[in-house]
């Protein structure tokens, strides 16, 4: 599948046999449902997706997704945009499945050099999540545009984030370094 150009996957299995490592030439992918443990047979280690600027995962907040986020991102040198959508549902227990960050000892070349644009939509202000964003933001030197939704069209719940947290997210967010002196931020 070297002629790939976009790709939506969605995986429905702990078994997608390889699928990611055949599709190196990929510029668009779209990841739904692939977990840090699908991710061990979906990309094998060594896989690099040269031709990648566009890059958006749907996680339903499995606990190790920032894991799979930095895989990805150390194998997609040329990467421009990345977008994060975290669903959410009505009974999602706020201290089950917490993502699990740790800071890499290196940052991926594409946050360094081509990111230019981050767009999250379902952030909820966790203290693991403000620091995948203050990573990005402190490393992106070619970064344009941060975009940060607290709400989002894929959120299962009707649950609303209340205006006062909203506001201490605002203030939050703002306060990060920028590397890029150009970055834009948006909040809402």
């Amino acid at each position: 599948m070297t002629n790939v150009v976009e790709a939506n996957i969605e995986v429905m299995s702990y078994d997608p046999a390889n699928i990611l490592s055949a599709m190196t030439s990929v510029k668009r992918l779209t990841l739904r449902g692939i977990t840090y443990s699908t991710c061990q047979y979906a990309l094998p280690v060594g896989t690099v997706f040269s031709s990648l600027v566009y890059l958006e995962i749907l996680t339903y907040n499995e606990a190790e997704w920032l894991t799979l986020l930095m895989r990805v991102l150390k194998d997609s040198p040329n990467l421009r945009a990345l977008k994060l959508v975290q669903l959410h549902y009505e009974n999602d227990d706020e201290d089950d499945d917490r993502p699990c960050w740790s800071e890499p000892s290196s940052v991926p070349e594409c946050v360094k050099w081509s990111l230019e644009t981050l767009e999250w939509t379902g952030y909820d202000g966790a203290e693991e999540l403000k620091e995948v964003i203050a990573f990005i933001l402190r490393n992106a030197n070619r970064l344009k545009r941060a975009t940060i939704h607290n709400s989002s069209e894929y959120h299962i719940s009707e649950k609303s984030t209340d205006p006062n947290k909203k506001l201490e997210m605002l203030k939050e967010l703002s306060s990060l370094p920028r590397c890029s002196p150009t970055c834009q931020l948006a909040f809402d």
